[in-house]
């Protein structure tokens, strides 16, 4: 029978409502947020809100079903608890009937712990929408994106609130479980995403970028965002000493920059470029056809070229994408053969 129970979660209709209902909230709030995004600059696709909008459902859909299979196995082990011991719950429910008359406003408070673990639930998706907007006023990119992840504690009060008045009115007499359960969950949640705006960082001091200037061969402005990597191999085993550095130009007027790449003899559309060159373009850069793309070759000091013989070659690839604003450098040593 208990096995039955977890098999049947999902038809229950708690489940259906604490899954159900914030998952259609959620859905209607990010596609406002889409249509209003049409107007920024670098806007999402809708391919990547659908990917975007999956996680999220399958991260609350993991919370809910672990809430209710925690609810259900309280509520079995009190249904066990009573029917051997009827003559001790019979004494604790008369008990708990007596205190539950105390309050006058049994009622208010009912309803009142029914809004709140709503509240509670809603607070998960107050916290990741507030984290979107955060990054919107105060935009980070990368690794720095971790940030603003703070917002998440924000939200941690309405948790508290409602573990502590699950356990007072629980006490009472008042069917307060999912109310512990639930803020519990979620107030660990909450506090573990915030956590990641304490995290280290890849950020750099923009003036770093001053090193790779001549190499670009681009017009940049003065401000942006940098983030600098380094290993001694990356996935490649052709690939030894890597760097990668990420520019984001998320405020800064781009229009001198991109018209010195477009009519730049160093920088080549995506859609143009020759299909040999694409050996010095990892995999981790990304290749698509409307972005810019420059390969330097600093060994033999020349550009968008293949070497005339084997050996090893200090290369940068480098790409540029109009749409995000966003250039990045892979800089590598390579073994040609």
């Amino acid at each position: 029978m208990h096995k039955e129970n977890q098999n049947n979660i999902f038809k229950e209709y708690f489940f259906l409502k604490l899954f159900g209902i914030p998952s259609v909230i959620w859905i209607i709030i990010s596609l406002i947020a889409f249509i209003f995004d049409e107007a920024d600059p670098d806007p999402l696709t809708l391919g990547e809100l659908l990917l975007a909008d999956i996680v999220i459902l399958l991260i609350w859909f993991t919370i809910s079903t672990i809430i209710v299979l925690i609810v259900n196995e309280i509520k079995r082990r009190n249904l066990k608890t009573k029917k051997f011991n009827n003559i001790i719950y019979s004494f604790k429910s008369n008990r708990k009937s007596k205190e539950e008359k105390k309050y006058q406003n049994s009622k208010f408070i009912k309803n009142g712990m029914i809004l709140l673990f709503i509240m509670t639930i809603l607070s998960v998706l107050g916290a990741l929408y507030s984290f979107v907007f955060m990054n919107k006023i105060n935009p980070q990119y990368g690794s720095a994106i971790a940030k603003n992840a703070w917002v998440f504690w924000c939200w941690l009060p309405v948790p508290i609130v409602s573990i502590i008045l699950g356990v007072k009115y629980n006490k009472a007499g008042f069917k307060c479980i999912k109310n512990i359960v639930g803020g519990s969950i979620i107030g660990l949640f909450l506090f573990q995403y915030g956590f990641l705006c304490l995290q280290p960082t890849f950020s750099q001091d923009y003036n770093k970028i001053n090193a790779y200037r001549n190499v670009i061969d681009a017009d940049l402005p003065k401000n942006g965002g940098l983030e600098i990597q380094s290993f001694n191999t990356h996935f490649d085993g052709d690939q030894t000493e890597c760097t990668t550095i990420d520019v984001y130009y998320s405020k800064e007027d781009t229009s001198d920059l991109e018209a010195s790449i477009e009519n730049g003899r160093n920088w080549v559309l995506g859609a143009n470029i020759k299909s040999e060159l694409k050996l010095f373009i990892p995999a981790q850069l990304g290749f698509t056809k409307d972005a810019y793309y420059s390969i330097y070759n600093k060994t033999i000091d020349r550009y968008n070229v293949l070497p005339e013989s084997a050996g090893e070659y200090e290369i940068y690839a480098m790409r540029y994408v109009k749409s995000s604003k966003h250039l990045k450098i892979y800089k590598f040593k390579y073994t040609y053969k």
